[in-house]
Formats: C-alpha cells, structure tokens, sequence
C-alpha cells in the first residue's frame, strides 16, 4: 500500500502541470499514466497564447519547443474570396511532445513521483473514509501486479472520457455530438518549394502566416495551413463538428495534401475527438478534481485546451494550498469557483459564439467577414481566449457595416450582448454549494435558453469510445 497526499492520474499537459504545482506546496505527489513515458500527452503541435503560461506560471517555451514565430492570422471564407487579417498572431506554435516532457520534468524535479504503464482498475472506499485506487502495473511481458494506493485527494487529467471516468458509478459518459470536435494536425514535409511559394502567392500570404478557411464543412469546421519561413515543413490543423455526413478532422486534412503535390510526408502529428462547449458546471467531488478535458477545460470558439489545462492545474494547487484534508470538499470547491470565475467564464461566453457559428451558413460567413462586422480585434480576442474590448473606436469602425448589413448586424449583436451576459454570470459563481449553485445553474440555463439554435438533439457520443 502506498499513501500519498494527492495522486494524479494522466501524465499529459494537465496532468504533469498539476503534478508539478502541487509538488510545489510540499504535497507527496504521485503521478500516473497507463501509457508508456513516450507516448503520455499530445503528439501534436498545438496553438497556445503565450500569456497563458504566464497565467500558469509556466515557464514560456523556447525553441525547438517552440516552433516557429507567428506571423500574421488569416480567417479566410470557405472558397477564400473573403477574409479578416490580425497581422500578428497572438499564438505560438508548441510541440506538445516536448511540452509534455517538460512538464514531466519539472514535476519530478519538484519532488513528485512518476510511473508509466499504470492502468486504473478499482477506486475503493468513499471521501469519509478515504479512497484507494488499485492500478494494474505492467513491466512489459506478461506479468502483471496490482498496486493501492491510498490518498485523500485524486485529480483526474485522464482526458475526455476521464482516468476515472469508468471507476465512479453516475458520471456521465457522453456529449451531445454538436459539442464534439473531431479534429487532427499534422507536421508534414515540403517536397516542392516551387510549389508551397506558388500556393502563398495565391493565397496573398508570406511563410510563417496562418491561413485558416472556416465554414466549409457546417458552421464549425476549420483549415489552418502555415508553411514555415525556412520551407521545409507545412503545418496543417483542421477540424470539423462531429456531426453525421460532415468529413472528419483527419479526412479534411488528407483531402488537402492529396491536392496539391508540394505537400509530402507525414513528420508527426495526431487526431482525436476533442469537446467544444463549455466547461462542466460542477468538476469536483470530495476527494475527486477533475481537470483539463475531463472537466471539458477548453475554449469553445476552437476547441484548444491546453493552455486552460495549464492554469487549471495552478488555480488547483492554489486552492489546495497548505489545507490539512486537500480533498475537502470545501478546498476542492474553492477551486472550482476560481475556475468558473475566470477562465471558466471566458470559456462559457465564447460558447455562445460556437453555438451561433453552427447554425451559420457559407454564404452568411462570407458575408460577415466582407461586411466589416467582424473586426480583426475581435478575432484576435478569440484567439488569445480573452473576452473581446468593444471600444468607441471598435463601435464606430462596425458602425457602417451595420447600416449596410442590418440582417447580419441583426444576428450577431445579440449573440455579442450574450456573450457579456453569460461572463457576468459565471463571474459570479457561488462560493458555497447548496441553493446558491442551484439558483445559478437555473439562471445559467435559463439565459442560454434564449439563443438556442431550436433544433431537435442529436445523438450523443461516448466519449469513452471515441
């Protein structure tokens, strides 16, 4: 029996990151993943606002971790006649393999414990009396051993379905398929030069810059296309709503390269099923936090989650602190408020805005981006994860478009005057269980509501299977 003051299970992004905090405030850490120690984490590279790390007081990325300076962020119409320019992208490039590594590293250096190829098979016990969790470890042949571990506090970093997900009987299991992604990005080689600076004449773009076509395949899909400055590499991340009869992540991204000879080998990369709605209303139990997808940690307006994962895991350790019982209820709902009151309330609003650009179509996408309603400000709050500043400078820009356009300024204005109100609300999420959560999830559910697109539901996936 090994006793530990906390165990985290999944060694990804979230996962080491909470690892490394807590093993900071002094806690006996244990870090789990029921992968090997080269195959835990994103495989990807992935798009994460630098203030982020900041936000999670983690170190900034340095080359080759970091992949390549941004240039500018081109939102291109599905045929590409219209698009909004931020000329300097608020993201950086990050090879989540070393991310991940990093991560791993620092947890270890901070004094956690880490063990790969441990799977979760049992969680035994309730939060009155203290939960283990039985782990079936592998060395690699046949020959396997079981191993309890004893904590006051488990955090769950075990992606969308959840390390634990299986283990506790009443969690639910599945999403609505409009708030699934099934996305994939790709690190490949340029084989023709020629050819990948023929394609940025086309497209208006130099190499380094983002060229993102949107809409295409329903209102929330996505094709980002960036040729590095050097030539070698063309990075491709696309993603579509796991909606039936609409391609796939994957799919999209294969129908691109087999078009256009210049694009060549896969380097690396990956594909998955990612959540895009906003974060659970409650992700915490006595003695379980859940964290990063599991507690569908993401923002919505394009499905990243890394970089919430990485404040989730400070605010976590923050709120556990110096408590003598760190899986309290009370502790552990300290931390779901400051989650909810920050990050979580940008990720809600933002959700409206997902929501709406589902129902959109081509056509009126288009038209959006050439009528000047949408503005490069707002896209660049999007993509930094921040609520967007509605300025006098930024109404009085907009303002002609709305006398042009007053059927497109007529839809979006109102999901915008949404968007403020859901923020309010979360920034004001009860600080105690009990009837002031339930007054709030009613008003919740209540304002979101009012923009529901009125369509039946659609099926439901496991997440677990996906």
């Amino acid at each position: 029996m090994m006793r530990m003051d906390a165990v985290v299970v999944g060694a990804g992004t979230a996962g080491s990151a909470a690892a490394y905090h807590l093993a900071r405030k002094g806690l006996r850490v244990l870090l789990l993943d029921r992968r090997g120690a080269d195959e835990a984490g994103a495989s990807w590279v992935n798009g994460v606002p630098p203030g982020m790390f900041e936000e999670a007081d983690i170190p900034l990325p340095e080359e080759p971790e970091r992949c390549g300076h941004a240039g500018a962020f081109h939102v291109l119409s599905p045929t590409g006649d219209a698009r909004v320019t931020v000329p300097e992208s608020p993201v950086w490039q990050v090879d989540m393999r070393l991310l991940v590594r990093r991560l791993q590293r620092m947890a270890r250096s901070a004094g956690a414990e880490v063990r790969f190829g441990m799977r979760p098979v049992r969680l035994e016990g309730d939060a009155r009396r203290g939960r283990t969790l039985v782990c079936q470890a592998g060395d690699g042949s046949q020959k396997t051993r079981l191993l309890r571990i004893e904590a006051p506090l488990f955090v769950d970093a075990g992606g969308l379905a959840g390390a634990l997900g299986r283990l506790r009987p009443g969690r639910p299991t599945a999403l609505p398929r409009e708030d699934l992604c099934a996305a994939a990005q790709e690190v490949r080689v340029i084989r023709d030069r020629a050819g990948a600076e023929a394609f940025l004449e086309a497209m208006r773009a130099r190499p380094g810059d983002a060229l993102a076509w949107t809409g295409f395949e329903g209102g929330y899909s996505t094709l980002a296309v960036t040729v590095t400055p050097d030539f070698e590499e063309v990075h491709l991340l696309t993603g579509a709503a796991a909606l039936p009869g609409l391609r796939s992540g994957k799919r999209i991204l294969d129908d691109f390269a087999a078009e256009r000879d210049w694009v060549g080998e896969t380097i690396f990369g990956g594909a998955g099923v990612i959540p895009i709605c906003r974060s659970a209303d409650r992700f915490v139990e006595p003695g379980i936090a859940s964290i990063g997808d599991s507690a569908l940690h993401v923002f919505p307006a394009h499905g990243s989650g890394i970089g919430n994962g990485l404040v989730a895991a400070r605010l976590l350790a923050e709120a556990v602190g110096e408590a003598l019982n760190p899986g309290s209820p009370e502790v552990l709902w300290g931390y779901q408020c400051a989650w909810q009151r920050g990050r979580g309330a940008v990720a809600a609003a933002y959700d409206e805005f997902r929501r709406f650009s589902q129902s959109v179509a081509p056509g009126d996408l288009a038209a959006l981006m050439a009528s000047g309603l949408l503005q490069a400000e707002l896209v660049a709050a999007g993509l930094a994860q921040e609520m967007p500043r509605i300025t006098p400078a930024l109404i009085a820009r907009m303002a002609p478009a709305a006398r042009r356009r007053p059927d497109l300024a007529g839809r979006l204005l109102p999901v915008v005057a949404r968007m403020r109100a859901v923020h309010a609300l979360y920034r004001r999420f009860p600080r105690r269980d009990g009837w002031r959560y339930a007054a709030w999830r009613e008003a919740v559910t209540r304002l979101r509501t009012q923009g529901a697109p009125g369509k039946d539901p659609l099926p439901e996936i496991d997440v677990e299977a996906a």
